[in-house]
């Protein structure tokens, strides 16, 4: 009996880490054109969307490294 209270306190301390956590990975929101096809507006476009990309992920990185640091060493 007392391992299994144990068991379900550890597993709701697990979960609810996770649950409290603010950080979203941001969506790939775009599809990169063929070089030999696409226009050269087309893959400026792109060149644009995929910086936003990386700063999304930046601040998604950003963001993990905030929750982790908050996390003890224990």
């Amino acid at each position: 009996m007392f391992k299994k209270k144990i068991l379900i306190i550890f597993s709701l301390l697990a979960f609810s880490s996770v649950s409290f956590a603010e950080c979203n990975y941001p969506k790939k929101k775009f599809d990169i054109p063929s070089g030999k096809k696409a226009s050269e507006s087309e893959m400026i476009e792109t060149m644009g969307k995929v910086k936003q990309f990386q700063a999304d992920l930046a601040v998604y990185r950003t963001c993990l490294d905030d929750e982790l640091a908050k996390v003890s060493p224990e």
